[in-house]
Parts: C-alpha cells; sequence; structure tokens
C-alpha cells in the first residue's frame, strides 16, 4: 500500500485503523467538544468550541433526567435546576414526560427561566405532593 499523508500524526505513513482509534479518542472524552470549532454562518458569527455553544443553557438531560413518565426524575431534576439557576442559564426540558416525587428548591437569590418543547410535547407530571 502506498503511504498516505497522515494528518493526525503528521507523517506519512499507511493509514491504519489503530492510529485512528487512538486520534479520535480525545474526541470521546468528556473534554471532546472543545477540540470541535462552531460557528453559526452569516455575517459577523464568530466561531468558538462546540463545549462552548452547548454550554448556552442547561438540559435535565444533562443530569440524568429520563422523562419517560416511569423513572423519578426528581434527583436529576433538581440537579439542574439547582445548576442553572447558578449559572444564569435557561433550563430545557426536552419532549418527555418527567415524573417528579420529591420538592424541587430554588438556591436563594436566584431565578429560573424554564423552557420545554411545547404543552403537547413536555409535560412535567407532580406526585405525592410534590412541586417546586
Amino acid at each position: 500500500m502506498a503511504p498516505v499523508p497522515n494528518q493526525f500524526a503528521n507523517e506519512t505513513t499507511p493509514l491504519e485503523l489503530v492510529k485512528l482509534d487512538d486520534n479520535f479518542a480525545a474526541f470521546q472524552s468528556a473534554t471532546g467538544s472543545s477540540l470541535v470549532g462552531f460557528n453559526n454562518g452569516g455575517v459577523g458569527a464568530t466561531t468558538r468550541t462546540a463545549e462552548d455553544k452547548m454550554r448556552d443553557v442547561v438540559s435535565v438531560k444533562d443530569y440524568g433526567a429520563v422523562g419517560n413518565n416511569v423513572a423519578d426524575d426528581s434527583l436529576a431534576v433538581a440537579n439542574a435546576v439547582y445548576a442553572a439557576a447558578l449559572l444564569g442559564k435557561t433550563l430545557i426540558w426536552p419532549a418527555g414526560s418527567y415524573k417528579i416525587t420529591g420538592s424541587i428548591t430554588l438556591p436563594q437569590n436566584t431565578l429560573l427561566t424554564m423552557k420545554g418543547e411545547g404543552y403537547r410535547n413536555t409535560f412535567i407530571r407532580f406526585s405525592g405532593g410534590a412541586g417546586f
């Protein structure tokens, strides 16, 4: 096989699957999104990392909420609410049915904006005296 330029290793070697796996491991790590660029396009758009873009909002799914109306999402939602409020970020509720059985408390002196995917797609179901 003829050697091909290997942009990942800065050398000219036969491109081996093993090398690709080793080089792509960085993208699969917890900080992999910091290695990927994002540009929304259009006049005046700036380039930033995918990691920075994804941190614009907090999702209840970021903290383990399932939204299937079977799993108890109370702890995940409580953690997401706390993080979003302290960071001053909007809390996103993707489509689903979130079962809440415990109380959710906002940190003192914080505000929280929450956004779902519409009244036909996102449901927050409180049971057993649970609520905000």
